[in-house]
């Protein structure tokens, strides 16, 4: 740790954080009613489910108005996001790079 850290947390008192919640300005319409919407949208799909940027168009004739990253947190975080197929993990290349080859006496 600095010793100005040090200094300055003497100088001042320990004071509790206040309760931490989103910068900027507050939106018209709470998480809640958002969620709400979504399920409502993936429940009126005739698909199982639906991804984030489809979900959000669909708000729109509703008057929901609400960013894409708003909708992909929200959906991400209540595990309405559709599943999706993870990315094919490769092992160890065979030849880093380089290739040996094996010589052989006939």
């Amino acid at each position: 740790m600095a010793r100005s850290t040090v200094y300055s947390r003497r100088r001042r008192p320990a004071s509790p954080k206040p309760e931490q919640s989103k910068r900027g300005p507050q939106t018209a319409v709470t998480d809640a009613e958002v969620v709400a919407a979504i399920r409502a949208v993936l429940e009126a799909s005739r698909f199982h489910t639906e991804g984030h940027r489809k979900v959000r168009l669909r708000l729109r004739p509703r008057g929901l108005y609400v960013g894409k990253n708003r909708v992909l947190r929200l959906m991400r975080e209540h595990r309405l996001l559709a599943p999706h197929r993870r990315r094919h993990v490769r092992g160890d290349r065979a030849h880093r790079g380089t290739i040996i080859t094996v010589s052989t006496d006939i």
